[in-house]
């Protein structure tokens, strides 16, 4: 046999794709529960990002019956816009006295949130904490013995698992449909430089620590419990031109037999894109679309190609999905996929990516438990 037959032809080069079959997308439970009941919710922080809780909740014709924040005008605005007959304070002890409230959405500033959730949960109150949920994970622990011990729930408002892709991705892998992961792949462009002149934009790490969360909550949620993962990141320069903090960062995470690739350019002015790749022993997948919350996914098995067709999108189902997920697991008494204990390894692995930009060295997910100084402004 010649030199020549041995070599691979072009499609075991993959010069060119390969002509592979058609087949019916797997039936996956990627969808938030419904609930089919009366819901009474309170929220405690009436910011920027509240009116996307609330119209989620709207949309699924849950009330909020309380809404509270330190500016009282504030909260006043966001029940005159959402729901005009709930009780508007600026005193949560308030809210933690009203009785037959079924969760509290506390969507405070993070460093802000943790004797506010210790609160509730000692009144006896099912907690939705906003993202990122604490900046120390013992602060953390403390706080998820407490709910176990009070017999709360505790849950923490990371939307993006249930961004329509997102939680399909999850349920491949979880089903075992994919096989061992060996590759996560995310790649992100899209224009963040709005920050300008807002508090976001005293926040050195706006992209590795705010917006990044929900990709190393995603990878962590698709890592067995038990492997051991090494960081490394790297953050680019402050956007000095626009009085920015850097858009740009970099995280690879590595495990036994695979690794995590999460690129993130949040200065991306003209144009935008979002893509996910997961690729296992048994198959892969892929997702494309200009933003979150317009992705196409193809699922790539040995049988054939298929793509599913996914209902819903990010916002505002993803914030739905957060909520209906703990209203769900509360009444059954199933462990909740977005619950505050699996959230603290997501963090870990942000606070390690953190870490890592800052040495410029390695580090061991679960070697830093606390968010490193600088990260983000004391008053944030």
């Amino acid at each position: 046999m010649s030199k020549q037959d041995t070599l691979p032809t072009d499609d075991q080069y993959a010069l060119v794709a390969a002509t592979v079959p058609e087949i019916d997308a797997p039936a996956l439970p990627y969808m938030p529960p419904a609930i089919e009941r009366d819901v009474r919710l309170a929220i405690i922080g009436c910011g920027g990002i509240a009116s996307t809780h609330l119209a989620a909740y709207q949309s699924r014709g849950w009330k909020v019956v309380a809404f509270c924040d330190i500016d009282k005008n504030r909260a006043q605005s966001r029940a005159d816009q959402f729901f005009p007959d709930a009780l508007v304070t600026d005193n949560p002890e308030d809210i933690f006295a009203l009785d037959n409230l079924d969760a509290i959405d506390i969507a405070t500033h993070t460093r802000h949130r943790p004797p506010l959730i210790k609160r509730a949960i000692e009144c006896g109150h099912h907690v939705l904490s906003q993202k990122p949920f604490v900046t120390d994970i013992q602060t953390g622990s403390e706080m998820i013995a407490l709910a176990k011990q009070n017999g709360v729930m505790l849950c923490v408002n990371q939307n993006g698992r249930f961004a329509p892709h997102f939680s399909y991705i999850r349920e491949l892998v979880t089903s075992g449909t994919l096989g061992s992961i060996t590759g996560i792949h995310t790649q992100l462009h899209w224009n963040h430089t709005w920050i300008a002149g807002t508090p976001f934009a005293q926040m050195r790490d706006i992209v590795l620590y705010d917006f990044a969360i929900h990709w190393f909550d995603f990878v962590a949620s698709l890592l067995p419990v038990d492997v051991e993962v090494t960081v490394t990141a790297f953050r680019g320069e402050p956007r000095v031109d626009l009085g920015l903090p850097p858009l740009e960062a970099t995280a690879v995470a590595e495990w036994p037999g695979g690794r995590a690739t999460m690129s993130f350019d949040a200065g991306c002015v003209y144009g935008s894109g979002d893509s996910t790749t997961v690729i296992g022993t048994e198959g892969s997948v892929s997702t494309t679309g200009p933003d979150g919350g317009t992705q196409e996914v193809t699922l790539n098995l040995a049988a054939g190609r298929a793509k599913p067709a996914l209902n819903g999108k990010w916002f505002n189902d993803g914030f739905a999905g957060t909520m209906a997920e703990l209203l769900d697991a509360s009444t059954t008494g199933r462990v909740a996929r977005n619950g505050a204990e699996g959230n603290l390894r997501s963090l870990m692995l942000c606070f390690a990516a953190i870490e890592s930009a800052d040495t410029g060295k390695p580090v061991k997910m679960g070697s830093v438990t606390r968010l490193p100084a600088g990260a983000i402004p004391e008053n944030a």
